[in-house]
């Protein structure tokens, strides 16, 4: 429901709003000269779909689209997997339908998923994490003898380190 309310902002900016940080990360990435300054994976996956998009389609504007909608699909299943959260956790039913509403009606979530920018993909780290923590403070006891819910947990910390030099500090101040 996020991702298909979010399509007439995607047609609108179509194939994406090439701004941010990511012109610098592509530069370094054609260059071949990527440095820590920028999230070392998130400038490969740009650079990865900027090039796709011109081998496959035979344009860069066909990359910007494969890395809007992948974005999209990214942050939208995110915050679809937030709302799935509260649902288990039995938040209230009108408690849910705001937050299916904040996140399928702000415009501003859909203008930054198709916006070529390292935050977005962060906040789906910092979301995919505290939904981690949530579980930790919620059920202690279930969450430690759940092996799968452990390899989420260290997944999404290892994405939140990896998707921006803040997230090492978040997890440093969440942890205690």
């Amino acid at each position: 429901v996020i991702f298909v309310c979010w399509i007439p902002c995607l047609l609108a900016v179509f194939p994406g709003i090439y701004a941010y940080d990511g012109i610098a990360q592509l530069w370094q990435a054609s260059h071949e000269s990527i440095t820590a300054h920028h999230p070392v994976l998130h400038t490969y996956f740009i650079h990865f779909c900027f090039e796709a998009g011109n081998k496959i389609f035979g344009n860069y504007d066909a990359g910007m689209a494969v890395y809007s909608v992948v974005q999209m699909l990214a942050f939208s299943a995110t915050l679809s997997y937030a709302c799935r959260k509260l649902s288990l956790r039995g938040i209230p039913k009108i408690v849910q339908i705001v937050a299916l509403l904040l996140f399928t009606l702000n415009p501003m979530l859909p203008i930054m998923a198709v916006s070529s920018t390292k935050d977005i993909l962060f906040g789906c780290a910092v979301i995919l994490f505290s939904m981690s923590v949530w579980d930790i403070a919620i059920c202690p006891r279930d969450f430690f003898h759940s092996p799968l819910r452990l390899i989420q947990f260290y997944l999404w910390s290892v994405f939140l380190f990896t998707s921006k030099n803040n997230g090492f500090y978040i997890f440093l101040i969440t942890i205690p």
